[in-house]
């Protein structure tokens, strides 16, 4: 019986006792000693900071009244966890305050959509250690000799910061010459202060002759970043696995889930509300973390679209996370129940009966009991780890959490996601559904455990695999708890040690309110605990848990009931697909209208980059780069080689000459001047920072441009800026430059441990034709020590215009959030649908995975097709193992995404049009496709006399036209270009008639009548014209636009394609066409092949489908 507490239960509470007050003092006797805290001196408040901020700019004659003021606490990790490493955490305490200044309040005032602001900061003990004044680039100001700036920031170093210039040694130097002053910036670094190859550095930065800046930091050597990235790597690589084979028991949720709603299965108001309190506890985290982000508002928005966005980010987050958990709850509640007859409900753990039930009192003793034990488990375990040289970061004892609205919301919600979520995949589901198919209880237990562990393994510690093994073996322990105990003991353990550890900086805190809310929300789990105790304390007795148990929960509805739609949720009617053949009369009328509409042609019109052609192929390219590259002296041979097509055009500077100038002047820049693309070939190894980019015209094979890459620490000559300029002079010779029409505008030296690099920007004098108005061409030149190292040619655009075009009103803000929320709304009706018709008719799903299935093996052939260019995005400070791993599973679950994407679109077409299948199968399809093949021809001629006619109506108003596109080409670097295209185009075969589908049913059997179905349409277009415009002109370019394309599309389904299923599903997989024009456009014959094949598989599918309607027609 369990109405009354027995002797082996009050023996079970004794224990659980007994095991909390000897691991609560074990925990925190030891905490610090395995979780060292770093040490900060807190001797000035936030609000200190800020009055010694603002007394120093004031000085400086600076009035912040009109300023928005915001604050946050920061500090350099890479520096804190480079000293950690390198001295410990003895050492790095001993650094750390002197000379490094690492914790700081950093202070920030603007204005909004005026760039103008004002940084400072200071430390934690009081100094003043950084100070930024942003001005507008077109700011007056004097123009100084680098001597003269130089002797003004030395002054104001030594006078009003207190340094002593015998104590630094000068480093660097980077001038700017802007429009109406030049700016300065100098460089110290402390001399007889150095950890390894790191020194502490300090700069000064004058803008004229004022002091425009000045900081302090650690320049960390690069050879240790790219040492420990590449550590990390393991970490995230690990987890990365992790993570992956968690995405995999999702997807086993997700069919369980279907199962589930298919036999009716499923506790939908548990899952509710399960997913109402994360969207909840999430929406107000969100808003609670506002004082916070306010720190990185961007000022080329007004401050009330920040705060739009913010509070759309808010309901985003919110909504995923609320869903998330419903799915999770869902999806295994019924596997739970199934599985665990004896245990509790899932749903019925807080309620009023559950709490009166001595399971409930039992189970959330018992969890919390675990909370202290689990903390002292994790403190004897990493002692023990660090006597076999573990390694982890030092705990900062501060939280921004303090500073925001209401801190404790944080703890309720780090408590309760990680909980909910984490114990519902990996105990509630793993559990009973790996037993399921592996037979063996304790091999469920301990892989589910080991999973969630190494899910665990992308923090800092290391060695990589100590996490996970932490985390694994406390899985393994909470697997058996719940196999024994049920779900209720693991999540009040999962919610109170997350809640704890989010807590402690406010247990921490001298504020009473902090005090009290953290121990209320990390104790919540004690409040259920004392109202159970109370009502067994009144009544004397438990409650019966018999009706709550999951054995007690109904039974699902019997299939035969299940087939059969219920009265409260009616299938809703689905259109239905007589078909008409069309008449002779009306395609005599479309064809007339075509054959007219070919006349379009002859308007003739220039698009920008419309020159761009391709000679050479991805192996020509790689052979002149490796000539080119021997002609330096380098041994190509020594290096992995890749070679990729890169199209690299400017749209803000080529926008910037569209509404100032002509198309023929983009085309002109970027023939003579530029290279709108590409050839670039990668010369690497790996592990090793060093490497080659060798660029080559893709017509000719002439050099573009040679970047070679050094490490820091490579040997080189330390020459002197007139020394290094005159390289640099001479390198843009041998690039053709004519130096007489360039003059320098910026430079800027930087002594490494073994040379001097030297950096120095030339610009196109003035009335230069490559100059547009404000814009101007320059070329970048790099020389480390002796050698040139690359040469860049770029467009530089006008900031103040750039910003301009950047601003974001409210009013844009909520629009661009409109259009999220629209397309969020329809993706969730569509699954509401879906799950509707499965519940309520089902659906075969074989036939619609084995099409999914062709979508990921066509992903996978694309995959391996790329493979002749993945090691472009080879990062030289991974390992090639750790790469390797990384890009399989990128492409596995890429895999999963594509497939998941197309199962989902073809359940949603099914629930909305449940004959589709037999509409492609049917014998009476015959005359469709004959409809299909004319109509779809008819309507890709009408597209492309349209758009040739749209474009030249835009070559009239470019300059009005917010979107530009290049059309430049694209996929030739891969083995076979053609493929990505012909991918595309059975992605189309799929997507285009589902995504009609979906338009039509919305338009019939939502909105219905046509004047709204017009009116929805126009207030799309009205929202997304409204998003991307910055002037009223563009608004009405891209609203015109949006309606004349609508409008076509509108008249080609309403007059040609009509319900012709067949017509979307060639549509969407002729628009591989385009390909075949473009790959027949360039002029390596290898590319015009490439093309022929394209379209005789073009062809070829469509002749195997009239082949088999033929024959569907003679056997019928």
């Amino acid at each position: 019986m369990e109405t009354r507490l027995t002797r082996k239960d009050l023996a079970f509470i004794g224990g659980c006792v007994l095991m909390a007050a000897v691991s609560l003092a074990v925990g925190v006797h030891y905490f610090y000693r395995a979780f060292p805290e770093a040490s900060i001196d807190f001797r000035v408040t936030r609000d200190e900071a800020k009055e010694q901020a603002v007394d120093f700019i004031a000085a400086r004659g600076f009035d912040l009244a009109d300023y928005r003021h915001s604050a946050i606490f920061r500090y350099d990790n890479d520096t804190k966890t480079f000293l950690e490493r390198e001295l410990g955490l003895e050492g790095a305490t001993q650094v750390i305050g002197d000379p490094v200044q690492l914790w700081r309040w950093s202070n920030r005032w603007v204005r909004e959509l005026e760039k103008e602001e004002f940084q400072a900061t200071v430390t934690t003990s009081g100094e003043l250690v950084s100070f930024s004044h942003l001005i507008e680039e077109e700011a007056p100001g004097a123009s100084l000799e680098e001597a003269e700036a130089r002797r003004l920031a030395e002054s104001f170093l030594t006078a009003e910061l207190g340094r002593d210039l015998a104590a630094l040694e000068f480093v660097e130097v980077q001038t700017q010459e802007r429009p109406n002053r030049i700016d300065h910036t100098f460089s110290w670094k402390l001399r007889d202060f150095a950890v390894g190859e790191a020194y502490y550095r300090f700069y000064v930065r004058l803008q004229g002759d004022q002091i425009g800046g000045f900081g302090e930091y650690l320049k960390i050597p690069e050879a240790w970043e790219r040492d420990y990235a590449e550590l990390r790597s393991h970490n995230e690589t690990t987890g990365l696995v992790a993570a992956t084979l968690l995405l995999l028991t999702i997807l086993a949720m997700l069919v369980s889930f279907f199962v589930g709603v298919r036999a009716r299965d499923i506790r939908w108001k548990t899952a509710a509300i399960f997913g109402a309190i994360a969207t909840a506890l999430t929406l107000l985290a969100e808003l609670n973390n506002l004082p916070l982000t306010a720190f990185d508002y961007d000022t080329t928005d007004t401050y009330g679209s920040f705060l739009t966005r913010q509070l759309l980010n808010s309901l985003f987050a919110a909504a995923v996370q609320g869903i998330l958990i419903f799915f999770l709850t869902a999806a295994a509640e019924p596997l739970y129940r199934r599985y665990y007859a004896n245990q509790i409900q899932i749903g019925g753990q807080f309620t009023p009966a559950g709490l009166r039930t001595k399971r409930f009192l039992l189970g959330t003793i018992l969890g919390l009991a675990m909370t202290p034990a689990f903390l002292a488990y994790q403190v004897l375990f990493y002692i023990t780890a660090e006597q076999f040289g573990a390694w982890g970061p030092a705990y900062i004892p501060y939280s921004e959490m303090v500073n925001t609205y209401i801190p404790w919301i944080m703890v309720l919600l780090i408590g309760f996601m990680p909980a909910v979520s984490e114990e519902f995949i990996s105990r509630a589901f793993s559990i009973p559904f790996l037993h399921k198919y592996l037979k063996f209880r304790w091999v469920a237990v301990v892989i589910a455990g080991l999973i969630w562990g190494f899910a665990h393994a992308n923090y800092p510690q290391q060695p990589f695999y100590i996490r996970g093994i932490e985390v694994g073996i406390a899985g393994i322990v909470v697997g058996y708890i719940f196999l024994r105990f049920g779900i209720l003991a693991p999540l009040v353990w999962h919610y109170t040690i997350d809640a704890l550890y989010t807590s402690l900086i406010l247990f921490r805190s001298s504020n009473s309110y902090f005090v009290v809310s953290a121990a209320l929300s990390a104790g919540l789990m004690l409040l259920p605990l004392a109202v159970a105790l109370v009502l067994y304390l009144r009544q004397r007795r438990f409650a019966d848990p018999t009706p709550l148990l999951n054995k007690s929960a109904a039974p699902p509805i019997p299939e035969a009931a299940a087939d059969e739609p219920t009265a409260q949720q009616p299938a809703a009617p689905a259109p239905t697909f007589a078909y008409t053949p069309l008449s002779k009369r009306r395609l005599g009328w479309a064809v007339a209208v075509v054959v007219v509409s070919l006349g379009f042609f002859a308007l003739e019109y220039e698009k920008p980059l419309d020159f761009v052609d391709v000679r050479l192929t991805r192996g020509e390219a790689e052979a002149k780069a490796v000539e080119h590259l021997e002609a330096t002296g380098a041994d190509a041979s020594a290096y992995e080689v890749v070679t990729y097509y890169q199209n690299q055009p400017n749209a803000m500077g080529i926008r910037y000459i569209l509404e100032r100038d002509s198309v023929a002047v983009v085309n002109r820049l970027y023939q003579e001047d530029l290279l709108a693309s590409l050839w670039v070939t990668r010369f690497f190894r790996y592990g090793e920072k060093e490497e080659y980019r060798v660029a080559v015209h893709p017509e000719d094979g002439s050099l573009y441009s040679i970047n070679h890459l050094l490490a820091e620490e490579a040997e080189g000559a330390d020459l002197e800026e007139a020394q290094a300029q005159a390289i640099a002079v001479q390198h843009l010779r041998a690039y053709g430059f004519a130096v007489e029409q360039l003059e320098l505008k910026e430079s800027s030296s930087e002594k490494l441990p073994n040379r001097r690099d030297h950096r120095f920007v030339f610009e196109a004098v003035e009335g230069d034709v490559r100059n547009v108005d404000e814009l101007r061409y320059r070329v970048r030149v790099n020389i480390a020590g002796d050698e040139p190292v690359s040469i860049y040619r770029f467009l530089k655009v006008p900031e103040d215009w750039q910003r301009e075009r950047e601003e974001s009103t409210t009013l844009k803000t909520a629009l661009s959030g409109l259009l999220i929320v629209l397309i969020a709304a329809v993706v969730i009706h569509g699954l509401w649908l879906l799950v509707r018709r499965v519940r309520n008719e089902g659906i075969v799903w074989s036939p619609l995975i084995k099409i999914a299935a062709i979508g990921a093996a066509f992903f996978l052939l694309d995959f391996l097709n790329g493979l002749s260019v993945v090691d472009r995005a080879y990062d030289t400070r991974l390992t090639l193992s750790i790469f390797t791993i990384t890009q399989i599973l990128g492409f596995i679950l890429g895999s999963l995404a594509i497939g998941l994407a197309i199962l989902a679109a073809l359940g949603l077409a099914t629930s909305l049009y449940p004959d589709w299948p037999a509409r492609l199968r049917a014998a009476r399809r015959v005359p469709e496709f004959r409809d299909a093949v004319v109509g779809v021809a008819l309507v890709l001629v009408a597209s492309e006399a349209w758009q040739h006619l749209r474009g030249y109506i835009e070559s009239r108003f470019i300059a009005s036209d917010p979107s530009l596109g290049f059309g430049l080409p694209s996929g030739l670097d891969q083995y076979l270009p053609f493929w990505s295209s012909l991918s595309y185009g059975v992605m189309g075969a799929i997507f285009v008639p589902i995504v009609a589908g979906l338009v039509l049913y919305y338009s019939r059997v939502v909105i219905k009548k046509r004047l709204y179905t017009v009116v929805a349409g126009l207030g799309v277009g009205l929202i997304m014209s409204g998003g991307n415009a910055v002037h009223f002109d563009e608004f009405l370019f891209e609203l015109l636009t949006f309606v004349t394309s609508i409008g076509f599309v509108v008249a080609a389904i309403v007059l040609i394609l009509r319900n012709n299923l067949l017509a979307y599903v060639l549509l969407g997989f002729v628009s591989v066409l385009s390909a075949v024009r473009s790959l027949g456009a360039l002029s390596a014959p290898a590319y015009q092949l490439q093309a022929g094949i394209l379209l005789l598989l073009v062809l070829v599918v469509v002749f195997c489908l009239w082949w088999r309607l033929g024959a569907e027609r003679e056997a019928s």
